[in-house]
């Protein structure tokens, strides 16, 4: 839902991996990268096939008018504090 939601603030597709603990996985691909076993990470996740996420037009006017908002707000907190 979060990254849904990403693409239709930005109006930009998002390529997903469609593995399963993609994330933890990096993380080893890149301990091993550190440590020699893994020379060319270029390689890593090529196995699998991505998911492309599209993003809903429909979304991005009340999406990117709750943004301008949110960082209004937050931007007034951050003078006060």
């Amino acid at each position: 839902k979060w990254l849904q939601m990403l693409a239709d603030l930005w109006q930009r597709e998002f390529s997903l991996s469609s593995t399963d603990q993609a994330s933890m996985l990096g993380g080893a691909a890149c301990a091993l990268h550190a440590i020699g076993e893994w020379p060319d990470l270029s390689t890593f996740g090529r196995e699998t096939t991505p998911r492309l996420l599209r993003p809903n037009p429909s979304h991005a006017a009340l999406l990117q008018e709750r943004y301008a908002r949110y960082l209004d707000i937050y931007a007034h907190q951050a003078q006060e504090g």
